[in-house]
């Protein structure tokens, strides 16, 4: 029976969608070394400047280093729609900060479309990316690994194995 003066609210609702979806990636069967490295390719794999194929780029990832394919998209979709203009505004920035190249305004439409322009954007989101995504990366993997060591000792101390 629920609780007149503490009303579910939406956000409720979301953040337990989110934490049984977490839950359900530490209760994965398999080594967590190998669970960890699939979730940071993942993430890694979701900072990439190729909008739209995330999901594809972690599902052929997946097969070709055999990680757990589920775990791979999980992390693939870290950066959202939400997220994305934070994340690829930063690689823009990091980008163009590395090769020295001030931030400029674009004067219309038509040098949006120029290939020079694509390129000059591009080269400054692929420097920024490696910037961004190898900390991101290497957080994922240990921050994962660590959750899942945890929680595998608590299942183990909660089974009465005595932490076994």
């Amino acid at each position: 029976m629920q609780n007149v003066m503490s009303p579910i609210t939406r956000n409720d609702r979301y953040s337990g969608y989110y934490r049984n979806k977490i839950k359900g990636i530490l209760c994965l069967d398999g080594d967590e070394d190998a669970l960890s490295l699939g979730f940071a390719l993942g993430v890694v794999i979701s900072i990439t400047p190729v909008f739209g194929l995330h999901t594809l780029l972690a599902l052929g990832f997946a097969c070709l280093f055999r990680l757990n394919a589920i775990v791979m998209i999980a992390g693939s979709w870290v950066n959202m729609p939400l997220t994305a203009p934070l994340i690829y505004g930063m690689c823009f920035y990091l980008g163009g900060w590395v090769l020295g190249d001030p931030p400029h305004q674009l004067s219309g439409f038509v040098e949006i479309l120029s290939w020079n322009t694509f390129g000059r954007v591009m080269v400054r989101l692929v420097i920024g990316w490696l910037i961004v995504a190898v900390p991101a990366g290497l957080t994922s993997f240990f921050g994962l690994r660590a959750c899942i060591n945890l929680y595998r000792s608590r299942k183990k101390s909660e089974a009465g194995c005595g932490g076994l």
